[in-house]
């Protein structure tokens, strides 16, 4: 069993039902972990470490806390350092004490709380600690603290509820809201949940152990991570799944942090036996299976056009470093972590908070519009999200209202605060209808001011109900 599998097979054993809900989370905060136990960097002309900054958001009982305690459990007398819930300074002087290290802190709304009183430089600390630079804090009565860049390796786990997460990225924003990966934890459980302790997660948290005493003096460092026509289809899909610029740059950073770490978790048994060429076999059924080839190399250090990758003193902090390079099929080993993980689509759903929905789901509210196209040609967005599409959650419908839009099976126009839903995109008002504000030829209660639109509404040769205008 790979590092990964293991951590999976812990959670499981530990907390089922947390897991069973929550699988892709479980799977990500593995390879945080495992990322911060290798210090994983993805080697470019500036490279970018593996670090995550993540944060569980749920509802009460949801598992937030038992997750973030199972991780303690994992990573405790390791040489992850489990960093204090504290000022930005004591921050600051833990990591420079440790070096590598992850921040757990539940209930983060407290930092919201205390942003305007001690805690208001926190937010800037985690930017640039998410880039591990240079940080330097001067003080009165004691010696100054000082971590050059790339000279430690910053994670942190938090939890709150949904709500909460809201509230702080609108105070603190600057850059803060992406850096950070949220991920939901769903379900919710008992009031009296207790699970039995199994014998065979004690030898699973020992195998996981072992994993990390080695992984202690190394470094891992990931080149040609995919093939550029493959980036560009991820950067396609994050595009089309993703409006805000500032969350399509998590979603992509996140998206090459996670496949490196599940890289890493492929050659990990071999970079520790020794082994320099790895042929990895992978796929959901045998039938399906792709080789790959990836390579490492041991080298004395590696850098790029930043400097060293790791910058603290070697003689002091001896470590080894490893340079893997995956060799062409990359993309397709991508291919299968999405079929096997919907890795891409799971992202984009915990960073929207926003669940995908598939093409059959689409088939499905294409079926309702035409079933109400055939009794009417528009409604307000209000009967159209309620009556046609039976939806209620804002955050359920807007995207598939957008989907229907651009997949023009629906137009949607503006008339003040008003939206209007024209079911028939064809529709057209004839020249007395257009003048009449009551219930046109083709359409009903469509505004005046929605005329503009020509290639929307032209005239017809003929008014379909004159008798209207008679009674007007």
């Amino acid at each position: 069993m790979t590092f990964l599998d293991l951590w999976e097979r812990f959670f499981e054993l530990t907390v089922p039902e947390i897991y069973r809900n929550n699988r892709f989370a479980i799977r990500v905060l593995g390879c945080q972990v495992l990322n911060t136990a290798a210090r994983v960097w993805i080697k470019k002309a500036k490279s970018l470490p593996g670090n995550m900054l993540i944060a569980l958001l749920g509802a009460p009982r949801s598992g937030k806390s038992s997750i973030m305690g199972c991780m303690k459990a994992v990573v405790i007398g390791s040489h992850i350092s489990i960093l204090p819930r504290s000022t930005p300074e004591a921050l600051v002087e833990a990591v420079h004490k440790d070096r590598v290290g992850i921040l757990f802190w539940d209930e983060f709304e407290e930092v919201y709380k205390k942003s305007r009183d001690y805690m208001n430089t926190f937010s800037n600390l985690i930017n640039q600690m998410y880039y591990l630079e240079d940080i330097s804090f001067y003080r009165t009565t004691k010696p100054k603290i000082s971590l050059p860049m790339r000279s430690y390796y910053f994670s942190a786990t938090v939890a709150c509820l949904p709500q909460q997460w809201k509230a702080i990225e609108a105070s603190f924003m600057g850059g803060f809201e992406r850096r950070w990966l949220t991920l939901s934890i769903r379900g919710r459980l008992p009031l009296f949940y207790m699970e039995e302790a199994k014998p065979e997660a004690a030898e699973i948290l020992a195998k996981i152990a072992l994993y990390l005493r080695e992984l202690q003096n190394r470094i891992i460092v990931v080149e040609d991570l995919y093939p550029k026509s493959y980036a560009q289809e991820v950067e396609r899909e994050i595009e089309r799944g993703i409006r805000d610029p500032l969350k399509q740059g998590a979603a992509a950073e996140y998206f090459e942090k996670i496949l490196a770490a599940e890289v890493v978790n492929l050659v990990l048994d071999d970079i520790i036996k020794g082994e320099e060429s790895v042929h990895v076999s992978s796929g959901v059924h045998k039938e399906n299976s792709l080789s790959h080839s990836i390579i490492w190399t041991h080298m004395d250090y590696i850098s790029d056009n930043m400097g060293q990758i790791w910058t603290l003193d070697r003689d002091k902090n001896p470590c080894d470093f490893f340079l893997v390079r995956p060799k062409d099929t990359l993309g397709q080993l991508g291919h299968r972590l999405v079929v096997e993980y919907d890795i891409l689509k799971n992202l984009i759903w915990n960073i929207t908070g926003v669940k995908p929905f598939e093409d059959a789901e689409m088939a499905k509210l294409v079926e309702k519009v035409e079933v109400a196209r055939r009794e009417k040609t528009a409604v307000t967005m209000r009967d159209f999200v309620r009556d046609v599409l039976g939806m209620r959650d804002a955050q359920w419908y807007r995207p598939r209202v957008e989907a229907l839009a651009e997949a023009e099976v629906i137009r949607i126009v503006e008339h003040g605060r008003k939206k209007i839903v024209i079911l028939d995109p064809e529709a057209k008002i004839c020249g007395n209808c257009a003048k009449w504000n009551g219930l046109p030829c083709d359409a009903s209660r469509v505004p005046l001011e929605a005329q503009a639109e020509r290639e929307l509404y032209s005239p017809l040769d003929e008014c379909r109900y004159p008798e209207r205008f008679e009674k007007r």
